[in-house]
């Protein structure tokens, strides 16, 4: 475990988005494209690739090309941002794609957001947007949305059509021929555009849920989704809000005639997808960054927002908050001189159940000299231990007196120190004028340390300055 021997506080959850939150329980998975540059392009042969993308913290970035599609490319721009480049040529067929499958912490209902830019001549050509959940090829292969797929929630697609680009959203698709898209508008991207912070939420989850945004509550219904660009709420049509999830059928008769193949509720949210096609007439290129997709997540027993410790004349003092509590009956103060064999030295009792915010304090008034770890563990009713690794805190204490002993006589310079752990110190004796007349290096073994060494030296006063795994101590010698 790497600590930084600093008195700080972890925030135990982070909300990604300043003005836009699911309520109470937040995860984030955020992406940017890096400051590396490079080129994904078919070249003749079909591409797939995992490793072009910079490594996302959790899931796979696919990058896919198939070999007809020779005339889009993705490029990495070196700025955190990606572009689906079309050069002003003709010809070619297929689509370029990028997709993040298997998002940790993902859940049923999910707020995704990205930054879109457009530069577009082409008067024709789609740019097509996609979520849902990775459990076959849809978003790991190089197929598109246009096919029923039990994955896909929700589609929405930038329409090349002469001078505007039309706004749809994917209504749905039989596993054949029939792909039905819905116009929404004309006038929310401009070929020449942007940038356009996209913001979408999407409930799969069995029923309603409530967002926050800009301190104003919104209803969202199960199985829809709302869309939000440049922070205005876009409108499926006149006066409504609530865009439909995308239903699959199974078969090849006509929408609305086949069996229902559409995810089910509950399933989780965990992949998405970006692709371009390659049948523009002309240039065109979109530029994507500032990815993230932020999860309503089960609340968890206990919802810690800080820990910290501090070192004061009494001793070490611990203090950490809870934003809420459910079932905890206790917390475990453990504490170790080495950061790995941790003593339990304390048990402070829980508020059971509790909506509030709550303030808890311990004082170790006998900490140890030299490195003190603290980890707190949270145990539940039933005996469930939660136990917050990520939030170790280290104090320093310094050396006791206790810790080192020192004369200085008959020609010897005896020195006995106790080590709390196994590691390094040395020892400098300086005369009155500072002048080093004794310097030593000593591998320390936990425990009492034993040294003896002979010097010759004139009577007077010195200074013994003694390092002990990194903490200090001066004691003052007399030889007569």
């Amino acid at each position: 475990m790497k600590i930084k021997l600093l008195l700080f506080s972890f925030l135990l959850f982070s909300y990604g988005f300043a003005n836009a939150q699911w309520s109470p329980n937040n995860s984030t998975f955020s992406y940017d494209f890096g400051t590396g540059t490079g080129t994904f392009s078919a070249s003749g042969s079909a591409q797939n690739s995992t490793t072009f993308f910079p490594s996302p913290s959790s899931g796979t970035a696919y990058a896919v090309i198939p070999a007809a599609a020779t005339n889009v490319s993705m490029v990495l721009n070196g700025d955190n941002t990606m572009s689906f480049v079309q050069p002003a040529t003709t010809g070619g067929s297929g689509l370029a794609k990028y997709s993040q499958t298997i998002i940790a912490n993902a859940s049923d209902v999910v707020v995704h957001k990205f930054t879109l830019s457009t530069n577009i001549i082409s008067t024709s050509g789609d740019f097509v947007y996609a979520i849902g959940n990775k459990n076959g090829s849809l978003f790991a292969g190089s197929g598109s949305v246009f096919r029923s797929s039990v994955e896909l929630f929700a589609a929405l697609r930038l329409s090349l059509s002469g001078a505007d680009i039309k706004f749809q959203y994917r209504l749905g698709s039989n596993s054949s021929t029939i792909t039905t898209w819905t116009d929404v508008n004309t006038t929310t991207f401009a070929k020449v555009g942007g940038p356009y912070a996209i913001e979408i939420y999407a409930n799969n989850s069995g029923s309603s849920k409530t967002y926050t945004r800009s301190a104003t509550s919104y209803t969202l219904p199960n199985n829809k989704y709302h869309v939000w660009v440049n922070g205005t709420q876009i409108e499926v049509s006149a006066g409504v809000v609530d865009f439909p999830r995308s239903i699959e059928e199974s078969g090849t008769a006509a929408l609305g005639s086949g069996t229902s193949i559409a995810m089910a509720n509950g399933v989780n949210l965990d992949s998405y997808q970006f692709h371009a096609s390659a049948t523009y007439n002309d240039a065109a290129n979109y530029k994507l960054s500032n990815i993230s997709l932020t999860y309503n997540i089960a609340p968890l027993p206990v919802s810690l927002s800080s820990f910290i410790a501090k070192a004061t004349n009494n001793g070490v003092v611990l203090n950490w908050k809870t934003v809420s509590e459910k079932n905890n009956n206790y917390f475990e103060i453990l504490r170790s001189g080495d950061d790995k064999n941790f003593v339990k030295i304390a048990k402070v009792t829980g508020a059971g159940n509790r909506d509030q915010e709550l303030n808890y304090t311990f004082v170790d008034a006998k900490p140890l000299s030299g490195n003190n770890y603290y980890l707190l563990n949270q145990i539940n009713f039933d005996g469930t231990v939660k136990s917050y690794t990520n939030l170790v805190q280290s104090v320093n204490f310094g050396l006791s007196t206790s810790d080192v002993y020192a004369s200085l006589a008959d020609n010897k310079l005896s020195l006995k120190i106790l080590s709390n752990a196994n590691g390094l110190g040395n020892i400098k004796l300086y005369d009155t004028d500072g002048r080093l007349s004794v310097h030593k290096n000593i591998n320390l073994m936990k425990g009492t340390n034993q040294l003896d060494e002979e010097i010759n030296l004139p009577s007077g006063i010195y200074m013994l300055n003694v390092n002990v795994n990194g903490n200090y101590k001066t004691i003052k010698l007399l030889k007569n």
